[in-house]
Protein backbone atom coordinates (compact mmCIF):
# COMPACT_ATOMS: atom_id res chain seq x y z
CA UNK A 1 0.00 0.00 0.00
CA UNK A 2 1.41 3.41 -0.96
CA UNK A 3 1.82 6.28 1.50
CA UNK A 4 -1.07 8.11 -0.18
CA UNK A 5 -3.38 5.09 0.08
CA UNK A 6 -2.46 4.62 3.74
CA UNK A 7 -3.24 8.27 4.37
CA UNK A 8 -6.60 8.03 2.56
CA UNK A 9 -7.50 4.86 4.47
CA UNK A 10 -6.61 6.44 7.81
CA UNK A 11 -8.65 9.53 6.96
CA UNK A 12 -11.65 7.43 5.93
CA UNK A 13 -11.49 5.50 9.21
CA UNK A 14 -11.27 8.72 11.19
CA UNK A 15 -14.29 10.21 9.41
CA UNK A 16 -16.23 6.98 9.91
CA UNK A 17 -15.65 7.21 13.65
CA UNK A 18 -16.75 10.84 13.65
CA UNK A 19 -20.00 9.97 11.86
CA UNK A 20 -20.61 7.18 14.38
CA UNK A 21 -20.12 9.69 17.21
CA UNK A 22 -22.49 12.11 15.50
CA UNK A 23 -25.15 9.41 15.18
CA UNK A 24 -24.73 8.46 18.84
CA UNK A 25 -25.13 12.09 19.90
CA UNK A 26 -28.44 12.40 18.03
CA UNK A 27 -29.77 8.97 18.99
CA UNK A 28 -29.00 9.28 22.70
CA UNK A 29 -29.56 13.04 22.87
CA UNK A 30 -26.32 13.72 24.71
CA UNK A 31 -22.89 15.23 24.18
CA UNK A 32 -20.34 12.78 22.77
CA UNK A 33 -16.63 13.24 23.47
CA UNK A 34 -13.75 12.20 21.25
CA UNK A 35 -10.09 11.56 21.98
CA UNK A 36 -7.62 14.41 21.49
CA UNK A 37 -7.46 15.44 17.84
CA UNK A 38 -4.52 16.86 15.94
CA UNK A 39 -4.99 20.22 14.18
CA UNK A 40 -5.41 18.41 10.84
CA UNK A 41 -8.11 16.16 12.34
CA UNK A 42 -9.85 19.18 13.82
CA UNK A 43 -9.96 20.78 10.38
CA UNK A 44 -11.44 17.59 8.91
CA UNK A 45 -14.08 17.42 11.62
CA UNK A 46 -15.00 21.07 11.09
CA UNK A 47 -15.33 20.65 7.34
CA UNK A 48 -17.38 17.44 7.48
CA UNK A 49 -19.58 17.81 10.57
CA UNK A 50 -20.18 21.51 11.20
CA UNK A 51 -23.26 21.61 8.97
CA UNK A 52 -24.85 18.63 10.75
CA UNK A 53 -24.12 19.27 14.43
CA UNK A 54 -22.98 21.73 17.06
CA UNK A 55 -19.25 21.24 17.57
CA UNK A 56 -16.93 22.50 20.28
CA UNK A 57 -13.19 21.93 20.56
CA UNK A 58 -11.42 22.13 23.92
CA UNK A 59 -7.94 21.06 25.00
CA UNK A 60 -7.81 22.35 28.57
CA UNK A 61 -6.40 25.81 27.84
CA UNK A 62 -6.93 28.62 25.35
CA UNK A 63 -3.80 27.97 23.29
CA UNK A 64 -4.24 24.20 23.06
CA UNK A 65 -2.99 22.48 19.92
CA UNK A 66 -4.45 19.03 20.53
CA UNK A 67 -8.11 19.38 21.41
CA UNK A 68 -11.02 17.13 22.19
CA UNK A 69 -14.12 17.43 20.01
CA UNK A 70 -17.46 17.60 21.79
CA UNK A 71 -20.46 16.86 19.57
CA UNK A 72 -23.74 18.29 20.87
CA UNK A 73 -27.20 17.26 19.58
CA UNK A 74 -28.18 20.91 20.02
CA UNK A 75 -26.37 24.17 20.66
CA UNK A 76 -25.07 24.47 24.27
CA UNK A 77 -26.26 27.47 26.28
CA UNK A 78 -22.86 29.13 26.32
CA UNK A 79 -19.13 28.48 26.16
CA UNK A 80 -18.94 27.64 29.86
CA UNK A 81 -21.58 24.92 29.40
CA UNK A 82 -19.69 23.55 26.41
CA UNK A 83 -16.43 23.33 28.35
CA UNK A 84 -18.19 21.70 31.30
CA UNK A 85 -19.13 18.78 29.05
CA UNK A 86 -15.45 18.04 28.36
CA UNK A 87 -13.52 15.48 30.42
CA UNK A 88 -10.12 17.09 29.80
CA UNK A 89 -8.17 17.77 32.98
CA UNK A 90 -4.73 19.18 33.74
CA UNK A 91 -2.10 17.39 35.82
CA UNK A 92 0.68 19.59 37.18
CA UNK A 93 4.10 18.58 38.49
CA UNK A 94 7.05 20.68 39.60
CA UNK A 95 10.53 19.79 38.38
CA UNK A 96 12.74 19.01 41.41
CA UNK A 97 15.16 21.75 42.39
CA UNK A 98 18.56 21.46 40.64
CA UNK A 99 17.14 18.93 38.16
CA UNK A 100 17.42 19.45 34.41
CA UNK A 101 14.25 20.89 32.84
CA UNK A 102 12.12 18.24 31.18
CA UNK A 103 11.31 18.24 27.48
CA UNK A 104 8.09 17.30 25.73
CA UNK A 105 9.46 14.02 24.25
CA UNK A 106 10.63 12.81 27.66
CA UNK A 107 7.23 13.25 29.28
CA UNK A 108 5.36 11.86 26.28
CA UNK A 109 7.68 8.84 26.08
CA UNK A 110 7.24 8.11 29.79
CA UNK A 111 3.44 8.31 29.48
CA UNK A 112 3.29 6.09 26.41
CA UNK A 113 5.64 3.68 28.19
CA UNK A 114 2.72 3.01 30.54
CA UNK A 115 0.69 1.76 27.59
CA UNK A 116 -1.30 4.98 27.14
CA UNK A 117 -2.18 5.72 23.51
CA UNK A 118 -1.05 9.04 22.05
CA UNK A 119 -4.59 10.13 21.27
CA UNK A 120 -5.50 9.96 24.97
CA UNK A 121 -2.92 12.63 25.76
CA UNK A 122 -3.35 16.29 24.89
CA UNK A 123 -0.79 19.06 25.15
CA UNK A 124 2.34 18.66 27.26
CA UNK A 125 3.71 22.01 28.40
CA UNK A 126 7.18 22.08 29.92
CA UNK A 127 9.01 25.00 31.51
CA UNK A 128 12.22 25.12 33.53
CA UNK A 129 10.26 24.50 36.72
CA UNK A 130 6.94 22.88 35.77
CA UNK A 131 5.25 20.25 33.64
CA UNK A 132 1.57 20.34 32.71
CA UNK A 133 -0.01 17.29 31.15
CA UNK A 134 -3.51 17.43 29.68
CA UNK A 135 -5.31 14.07 29.70
CA UNK A 136 -8.79 12.61 29.79
CA UNK A 137 -10.23 12.28 33.26
CA UNK A 138 -10.46 8.47 33.32
CA UNK A 139 -6.64 8.28 33.03
CA UNK A 140 -5.80 10.88 35.66
CA UNK A 141 -5.55 8.63 38.74
CA UNK A 142 -3.55 6.03 36.83
CA UNK A 143 -1.04 8.61 35.63
CA UNK A 144 -0.75 10.21 39.06
CA UNK A 145 0.00 6.80 40.58
CA UNK A 146 2.28 5.36 37.89
CA UNK A 147 4.02 8.19 36.03
CA UNK A 148 6.56 8.93 38.73
CA UNK A 149 9.58 9.68 36.56
CA UNK A 150 10.47 11.22 33.20
CA UNK A 151 14.02 11.62 32.03
CA UNK A 152 16.05 11.85 35.23
CA UNK A 153 13.41 13.76 37.16
CA UNK A 154 10.96 12.35 39.68
CA UNK A 155 7.40 13.62 39.33
CA UNK A 156 4.61 14.16 41.82
CA UNK A 157 1.38 15.12 40.11
CA UNK A 158 -1.45 17.29 41.34
CA UNK A 159 -4.85 17.84 39.79
CA UNK A 160 -4.96 21.48 38.64
CA UNK A 161 -8.29 23.20 37.98
CA UNK A 162 -8.47 26.12 35.56
CA UNK A 163 -4.73 26.25 34.79
CA UNK A 164 -3.40 29.65 33.82
CA UNK A 165 -0.89 29.20 31.02
CA UNK A 166 1.27 32.30 31.38
CA UNK A 167 4.08 31.23 29.06
CA UNK A 168 3.91 31.39 25.26
CA UNK A 169 3.14 28.08 23.59
CA UNK A 170 4.02 29.40 20.14
CA UNK A 171 5.97 32.31 18.70
CA UNK A 172 5.47 33.97 15.32
CA UNK A 173 8.31 34.72 12.92
CA UNK A 174 8.96 35.26 9.21
CA UNK A 175 11.18 33.54 6.65
CA UNK A 176 12.08 34.54 3.09
CA UNK A 177 11.90 31.67 0.61
CA UNK A 178 11.78 31.18 -3.14
CA UNK A 179 8.42 29.34 -3.06
CA UNK A 180 5.98 27.49 -0.81
CA UNK A 181 7.32 24.13 -1.97
CA UNK A 182 8.12 21.91 0.99
CA UNK A 183 11.84 21.59 0.26
CA UNK A 184 12.25 25.38 0.11
CA UNK A 185 10.37 25.81 3.39
CA UNK A 186 12.27 23.01 5.17
CA UNK A 187 15.58 24.49 4.01
CA UNK A 188 14.63 27.83 5.57
CA UNK A 189 13.25 26.38 8.81
CA UNK A 190 16.05 23.86 9.36
CA UNK A 191 18.72 26.26 8.05
CA UNK A 192 20.11 23.78 5.59
CA UNK A 193 20.63 23.57 1.83
CA UNK A 194 17.81 22.75 -0.55
CA UNK A 195 19.42 19.40 -1.38
CA UNK A 196 19.71 18.55 2.34
CA UNK A 197 16.03 19.45 2.74
CA UNK A 198 15.12 17.13 -0.13
CA UNK A 199 17.05 14.33 1.57
CA UNK A 200 15.16 14.93 4.82
CA UNK A 201 11.90 14.56 2.91
CA UNK A 202 13.02 11.34 1.20
CA UNK A 203 14.27 9.93 4.51
CA UNK A 204 10.91 10.37 6.22
CA UNK A 205 12.14 13.10 8.58
CA UNK A 206 9.35 15.48 7.60
CA UNK A 207 5.67 15.37 8.50
CA UNK A 208 2.96 17.62 7.11
CA UNK A 209 -0.21 17.72 9.18
CA UNK A 210 1.13 14.79 11.25
CA UNK A 211 1.56 12.56 8.19
CA UNK A 212 5.04 11.56 6.97
CA UNK A 213 5.63 12.74 3.43
CA UNK A 214 8.08 11.05 1.10
CA UNK A 215 8.10 13.54 -1.72
CA UNK A 216 7.88 17.26 -2.38
CA UNK A 217 4.62 19.17 -2.30
CA UNK A 218 3.29 22.71 -2.19
CA UNK A 219 2.20 23.90 1.25
CA UNK A 220 -1.12 25.57 1.97
CA UNK A 221 -2.03 28.11 4.66
CA UNK A 222 -2.20 26.56 8.16
CA UNK A 223 -0.26 23.42 7.20
CA UNK A 224 1.68 22.01 10.15
CA UNK A 225 5.29 21.06 9.34
CA UNK A 226 7.28 18.82 11.71
CA UNK A 227 11.02 18.42 11.15
CA UNK A 228 12.79 15.70 13.09
CA UNK A 229 15.38 17.09 15.52
CA UNK A 230 14.39 20.62 14.56
CA UNK A 231 10.83 21.34 15.70
CA UNK A 232 7.23 21.92 14.72
CA UNK A 233 6.02 24.88 12.69
CA UNK A 234 2.71 26.10 11.31
CA UNK A 235 2.78 27.91 7.96
CA UNK A 236 0.33 30.79 8.44
CA UNK A 237 0.38 32.70 5.15
CA UNK A 238 2.49 34.41 2.50
CA UNK A 239 2.60 37.99 3.78
CA UNK A 240 4.41 39.76 0.94
CA UNK A 241 6.87 39.49 -1.92
CA UNK A 242 10.34 40.99 -2.11
CA UNK A 243 11.70 43.03 -5.02
CA UNK A 244 13.50 39.89 -6.16
CA UNK A 245 10.21 37.96 -6.26
CA UNK A 246 10.95 35.92 -3.16
CA UNK A 247 8.14 35.26 -0.69
CA UNK A 248 7.93 36.47 2.90
CA UNK A 249 6.15 33.70 4.79
CA UNK A 250 4.73 33.87 8.29
CA UNK A 251 5.14 30.89 10.62
CA UNK A 252 4.39 29.85 14.16
CA UNK A 253 7.08 27.90 16.02
CA UNK A 254 5.91 25.54 18.76
CA UNK A 255 8.02 26.08 21.86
Amino acid sequence: MTTKNKHDSSQDLFLSRLYDALETSYRQERAVLTVFLTPAQQDLAEKNLSSAASLYFWGGHEQAERRQLIIFPQEPENEAAARKASDVICLHARVPRNAEPLKHPQVLGAAMGLGIEREQIGDILCTDTDVRLFVREHLAQYIMAELKKAGRSSLKWEWEEDPEIDVPVRETFEAIVSSTRLDAVVAALARCSRSAAEEKIRSGDIKVNDVTVGKNKVLCDNDLVSIRRCGRFRFLTARAQTKKNRLILQFERYL
